[in-house]
């Protein structure tokens, strides 16, 4: 059931610090009084043997996935170092911009290099396309030259569907200027398949060498350190050795053991919430830290029981509501740039509650982007003391049928002489429900998946309030189903609009964000379809304590 409500309310929007230092080794300074003295009475060497850093020993190649390949990628990206230091040095200055075509796994380590390290002098400027939504395709359209375009398509199948639709767009812009598509298009993929990308390289000529094979046994969320992002970053103009250096000395470090059983602790003691505040200059490593941990641990573990930690980004800094989501049900995860930095006088607010903070200080991006390894490590380790295999993605894959079979509807209309976009808004009208209201332009709170599980109580509660649905407006009716929520005790609200963020959206998602604080609410937010490759596996396996709004 809860997969349903799920589908269909997603579908429509209608203190620890760790230091790395200027000589890459690592400091630690543990305020005992934060943190739980039992998470780090454990022995260090017993942790060195059951989780090494070599993937070929130990526990974490006997996970059913195996995809644990990532734990050395930054020694030399899987030995595609070279290749990725050589192409990056003879394509230099050759084009202005890299568009990223890819879903997830296959983006978000561009979108990170992109968002937080830019571009250097002489560098290609990076863009992300990941959205089939037609102002986002126009918006990197409008951006690029594509005579001065490279494009490189990513996706471990080859069969993304939305990777290739988005593929084939852009091979349309090459073709209408006269170009020639060989020297405008690279991939990243499985080379041994014979998928509609592979095919679709050959077709164009694309030279072999200009066709990087996906990491083997790494799974999307873990490729930061591989080719995947470390092409894009070389051809944006940055020094990847000096990345990588930095991901290795976390991973000579015994931080990622400690912060694995840190997060481990926190789940097990009901703080499943970890809130994200971020460095103005790296909220770039938002979303990529969202996918990792949502996707990674929101499962269903040995024992039948739903675990999992949601990052919850901070991304309103609203003092008022402080004390209202830093709570029993809480914890922080603070990457910080430097002595000093705007987030400061909100951290000492979060600090007077008491809730437990984990600290990454950095001096400089390059830095931060480096000890993501810490993070990849930790999500593994405290997936495997959860009970669960941190390496799948069963939600996702639940989440993917979906949109197949929407796709098959679609289809077989089609072929029965519908037009497609009669056929695409035939279907996605069939899925919406008349209980939908509106917000504001272009944005509706479909309500039509809680009226659908528990109608006739929630008609009780607004009965007690004295309310009937048709004397309240879109915000009061917003505000009644989040307190009725809470009153069958959830603790979150998801807001998850299926939408591109203009400025007046903008508003109204932090307003509605405010709404869900001011309740005491987890403010759960993201835009589609980024979560379906990130957010979604928590809302599908993880605790079911939250309530999918818009």
């Amino acid at each position: 059931m809860r997969r349903i409500v799920l589908f269909l309310s997603c579908l429509f929007f209608g203190n620890c610090v760790i230091l790395f230092n200027t000589e890459l080794s690592v400091r630690r300074v543990f305020d005992l009084n934060l943190f739980r003295s039992q998470v780090f009475n454990q022995s260090t060497e017993m942790d060195r043997e059951r989780f090494p850093v070599n993937p070929e020993k130990g526990v974490w190649p006997t996970l059913p996935t195996q995809d644990t390949y990532w734990l050395t990628l930054p020694l030399d990206c899987q030995g595609m170092l070279g290749k990725i230091k050589e192409f990056a040095q003879a394509h230099k200055g050759e084009y202005e911009h890299i568009v990223v075509i890819g879903m997830g796994g296959s983006s978000r380590p561009a979108d990170v290099i992109k968002r937080v390290l830019g571009t250097q002098a002489g560098g290609a400027q990076i863009h992300v396309m990941e959205n089939l939504d037609e102002a986002d395709i126009q918006e990197i359209r409008d951006a690029i030259e594509p005579a001065k375009t490279l494009f490189i398509s990513i996706s471990k199948s080859g069969g993304t569907a939305e990777t290739m639709a988005l593929t084939r767009i852009a091979y349309d812009w090459i073709t209408s200027e006269g170009l020639d598509p060989s020297k405008h298009f690279i991939a990243i993929t499985t080379t041994s398949k014979d998928s509609p990308l592979m095919r679709f390289l050959k077709e164009n000529n694309v030279p072999e060498e200009n066709i990087f094979g996906h990491p083997d046994k790494v799974g999307g969320r873990y490729t930061i350190f591989s080719v995947i992002g470390m092409l894009p970053a070389a051809l944006a103009g940055h020094d990847i050795d000096q990345i990588l250096e930095y991901a290795r000395a976390a991973m000579r470090s015994d931080v990622k053991y400690q912060l694995g059983q840190f997060l481990a602790q926190m789940e097990s003691e009901g703080r499943i919430y970890m809130r994200v505040i971020l460095s103005e200059k790296l909220e770039g490593l938002g979303p990529w830290i969202e996918q990792l941990l949502a996707e990674s641990l929101g499962k269903v573990d040995q024992k039948g029981r739903n675990r999992g930690i949601v990052p919850v980004l901070e991304r309103d800094y609203d003092s008022s509501t402080v004390s209202n989501v830093y709570n029993e049900n809480s914890f922080v995860l603070r990457i910080k740039l430097g002595e000093a930095d705007e987030r400061d006088s909100f951290m000492e607010e979060v600090k007077a509650t008491g809730v437990p903070v984990w600290e990454i200080r950095v001096n400089s991006p390059q830095e931060a982007v480096g000890s993501l390894y810490l993070l990849e490590f930790a999500t593994g380790m405290a997936g495997v003391l959860m009970g669960i295999d941190p390496f799948n993605q069963p939600g996702v894959e639940a989440g993917k049928q979906a949109t197949r079979e929407m796709k098959a509807r679609i289809k077989e209309m089609v072929e029965g002489g519908i037009p497609l976009e009669e056929a695409y808004q035939q279907v996605v009208e069939s899925y919406r429900t008349s209980h939908r209201i509106q917000i504001a332009e272009g944005v509706y709170l479909d309500y039509g998946a809680l009226m659908n599980v528990a109608g006739d109580e929630f008609m009780q509660f607004m009965e007690s309030k004295e309310k009937t649905l048709d004397q309240v407006n879109a915000q009061d009716l917003y505000s009644l189903i989040l307190e009725f929520a809470k009153l069958k005790g959830k603790t979150y609200g998801a807001i998850l609009p299926y939408a591109q963020e203009t400025s007046e959206r903008a508003q109204v998602w932090s307003i509605a964000r405010g709404v869900l604080r001011k309740l005491g609410l987890q403010d759960v937010f993201g835009i589609g379809p980024v979560y379906e490759h990130s957010l979604r596996q928590y809302l599908q396996e993880g605790p079911d304590t939250g309530i999918p709004t818009f």
